[in-house]
């Protein structure tokens, strides 16, 4: 997502402040679109990536993955 690369490259904003962002965007994209829209998805799966980054939230990572594989059976399009 461009927002993420702002904030690394341009703000240079650390993992907490990312991720914090992430899951608020994620929020929002599911009160805005619905649980089941693409848009939440993909926000879902980025959040699970920035997760993935710190070693303290990889189980939540894979719990995220999960959720989406639960929501989608075809979530592997999501993903690039």
């Amino acid at each position: 997502m461009q927002y993420i690369y702002v904030l690394e490259h341009h703000s240079h904003a650390g993992y907490e402040v990312i991720r914090s962002i992430t899951i608020k965007y994620r929020e929002i994209c599911v009160k805005s679109f619905g649980f089941f829209t693409g848009i939440a998805i993909r926000a879902l799966i980025e959040l699970a990536q920035i997760c993935l980054r710190n070693e303290k939230h990889v189980h939540e990572a894979i719990s995220y993955y999960e959720e989406v594989r639960w929501r989608n059976p075809c979530f592997y399009r999501y993903i690039r």
